[in-house]
């Protein structure tokens, strides 16, 4: 809805357009709910627009989170707590039983979204276009898969702390059912006890650790996170030439840069900073060239996902060291002074091309278009991770070089 526009002559306002927008959504499981949403569009001048938009969302369950039945089965997990205690093989990158299922108590995730930003024609570059924006978006209820020996690891140092405080000797903590309740672990042993009362040995009592059993299995399914936060920044820009003897060209790319990534598990645990883990890497980006001249065209464009952190893939101090403090494992410092060292899973850049031919001819060939295109260009294999396929399914595919040919015709 345009609320000013140049034939107004407003002094600093070219143009100002407002957007309203709203959702309704009916469930049979969670009842109906209305989401709204705004943006704003305002040019001080013909060349710069400033907008901003915010909204709301929501996100209902799917069946197989709700109703799946149990079933068992094995994934290589690294128990983050006792592993620089014992060093035992056991506790290390090791194969685990994982009983899975849904969670019919689950509830819809709700969101809000903000965004601000400005895009600019730039001057004495016809054609030219670039923006930047900011964005940030707030989500309660996040559904989640349990089972995280990460949070296993921070609530148990976190309670370790909280009994020393209250002047509970180290010997005789008992965490006993105190860490993520989705970590199930065997009764302490002698040899627990040893091991952890070695490694307290020498040690200020913030870098302490409660005695705990080895994990025995861990019970996964789908729960409701307590919130999650997520802030970024995006810039794009785009370049089209004017049309010259040797055709027109097309370039565009489009960057987004992850600021903050926090994630609660529960009401009162501690943040998480989940940027640059997992799969959130830093930066990811895209370009394209595109190229048309009379009935030819193509083009070439390039994928790029920056390296991100693995929590699964953790060594220890001692071969860190060993291995010369090398650059695909990171040595990451927590609020309490305890440090993780996980591997880093690299980057990744991925091309793509096509060809393509239209014919203008009369006859049966008329608005027949051909086009040849090759994704994953030089066959490139995703980057190693610790998951059990050798690579990052969330991130990554396991597609080699593909082609493809197409015949279009325009009736």
């Amino acid at each position: 809805m345009p609320l000013v526009d140049p034939a107004h002559q407003v002094p600093l306002t070219h143009s100002l357009e407002v957007s309203l927008a709203a959702r309704y959504e009916n469930y049979t499981d969670f009842g109906s709910t209305t989401k709204p949403k705004f943006g704003l569009n305002w040019k001080p001048a013909r060349a710069v627009m400033f907008r901003a938009s915010y909204n709301q969302g929501f996100r209902a369950p799917n069946l197989a989170q709700l109703f799946s039945g149990d079933f068992l089965r094995t994934n290589t997990t690294t128990d983050s707590y006792r592993i620089d205690v014992t060093g035992l093989p056991t506790d290390g990158a090791f194969s685990r039983l994982e009983r899975r299922g849904g969670n019919s108590g689950l509830k819809p995730e709700k969101s809000r979204g903000k965004s601000a930003g400005v895009v600019v024609d730039v001057p004495g570059v016809k054609g030219l276009t670039v923006s930047a924006d900011y964005w940030s978006i707030e989500t309660n209820d996040v559904i989640g898969v349990s089972g995280s020996v990460t949070d296993d690891r921070d609530k148990l140092l976190a309670e370790t702390q909280r009994q020393l405080a209250a002047g509970t000797a180290i010997g005789a903590i008992d965490l006993s059912g105190l860490g993520d309740p989705a970590v199930v672990r065997l009764a302490l042993t002698d040899d627990d006890r040893a091991a952890f009362a070695a490694y307290n040995a020498g040690r200020p009592a913030s870098q302490q650790r409660g005695a705990v059993g080895a994990i025995d299995y861990l019970r996964v399914t789908f729960f409701n996170k307590a919130a999650q936060t997520v802030h970024g920044l995006d810039f794009d820009a785009t370049y089209q030439s004017p049309v010259t003897r040797f055709g027109r060209f097309s370039l565009s790319t489009a960057w987004s840069h992850l600021l903050k990534f926090d994630e609660v598990a529960t009401a009162g645990a501690a943040v998480r900073d989940r940027r640059w883990l997992d799969g959130n890497a830093k930066w990811r980006g895209n370009a394209s060239l595109t190229w048309r001249l009379l009935p030819w065209s193509a083009g070439v464009s390039a994928r790029y996902i920056g390296s991100y952190q693995s929590s699964t893939a953790i060594t220890d101090a001692a071969t860190y060291q060993t291995l010369g403090s090398p650059g695909y494992i990171a040595a990451v410092t927590a609020p309490d002074g305890t440090t993780s060292y996980r591997y880093v899973v690299a980057d990744s850049l991925m091309y793509n091309a096509y060809l393509a031919y239209k014919f203008d001819r009369a006859g049966w060939l008329r608005d027949v278009s051909f086009r040849v295109a090759v994704n994953n260009v030089f066959d490139r294999e995703p980057p190693l991770s610790a998951n059990t396929l050798g690579y990052d399914p969330n991130v990554y595919d396991d597609r080699g070089r593909t082609w493809s040919f197409e015949v279009t015709k325009r009736f």
